[in-house]
């Protein structure tokens, strides 16, 4: 008995789309494009990465920044040594 009320339900809602919706027919010549398209797909290249220029860059980046912090620890250090230099002559007299 639920199967006949499910299948009248489902005869009715078709029904009510028939009535509202109208029917369309596409053009042979898109169908046909379409069918084409979705049975032999195009076919797709994968290029081969190309790796090398990045890993020179990344190098480059990295040594430019280690030449950068051995330069600032560099004026740091200078910086430093100057003011204590600069102590120790006032100490002795100079």
């Amino acid at each position: 008995m639920a199967k006949n009320k499910e299948s009248a339900q489902l005869e009715t809602l078709e029904g009510e789309l028939a009535i509202r919706l109208r029917s369309y027919h596409p053009r042979t010549e898109y169908v046909r494009h379409l069918k084409n398209r979705l049975v032999k797909p195009a076919g797709v290249e994968v290029e081969r990465s190309n790796w090398k220029p990045a890993v020179l860059l990344i190098s480059l980046g990295i040594v430019g920044f280690i030449f950068a912090t051995i330069g600032l620890l560099r004026y740091i250090w200078s910086f430093f040594s100057e003011d204590e230099s600069a102590d120790d002559a006032g100490e002795r007299g100079d």
